[in-house]
């Protein structure tokens, strides 16, 4: 009985302290965050609570080699296609989407909710704050995730990857994502 009560103990402190990180994340780098999001997506991106459940961003499955992720993968591609195969899923779309979006390294800051996302942008902003957008809900019930890692080790222009995700959705979004990166051929080989 008394180990479950430190056990208790001991995870609630945990919480609290990752809490108080965030906290200190938000304040030293929240402005600035929170600035780019409406430089770059407008004043139709606003910041969600300050204080949220870690756990209500969607369940994005990216492997450690991204190429190897589920689902529509754009693997290593550069800015131009980022941007191509973005345009594309919002032509599919319709146009501009009403989703929420999150920051993976900077989760700290929370959902921001958008009324009216425009999906080229999403390239722009994952480029801007150097991390990995997750946007839910796509069509419904699926995931969009824009990943910048800028890569000094390989070939320039191959700075972003694209990723759809959510098998009631794939198969809407597969031209999207049809033409292949000449770095993705020369890693893993042609898709026929």
């Amino acid at each position: 009985m008394a180990d479950d009560r430190m056990e208790k103990l001991k995870q609630r402190r945990m919480a609290q302290a990752q809490e108080r990180e965030r906290a200190r994340l938000r304040d030293k780098n929240g402005a600035a965050i929170v600035n780019a999001v409406a430089e770059i997506l407008g004043p139709e991106c606003s910041q969600g609570v300050a204080v949220y459940d870690m756990d209500s961003c969607p369940k994005a499955s990216v492997a450690e080699r991204i190429e190897q992720s589920p689902g529509l993968v754009a693997p290593y591609v550069g800015y131009a296609r980022a941007r191509q195969i973005l345009s594309c899923c919002q032509a599919v779309l319709g146009g501009q989407i009403s989703a929420t979006l999150w920051l993976d390294e900077k989760n700290y800051m929370g959902p921001f909710a958008c009324r009216r996302l425009v999906l080229p942008q999403l390239a722009d902003l994952a480029m801007k704050l150097e991390d990995r957008v997750v946007v839910a809900p796509l069509a419904a019930s699926g995931i969009l995730i824009v990943d910048y890692y800028a890569q000094t080790w390989t070939a320039k222009q191959t700075d972003f990857s694209v990723i759809v995700q959510g098998p009631d959705i794939e198969s809407t979004f597969e031209k999207c994502f049809a033409l292949q990166s000449p770095l993705h051929t020369r890693l893993v080989g042609r898709r026929d």
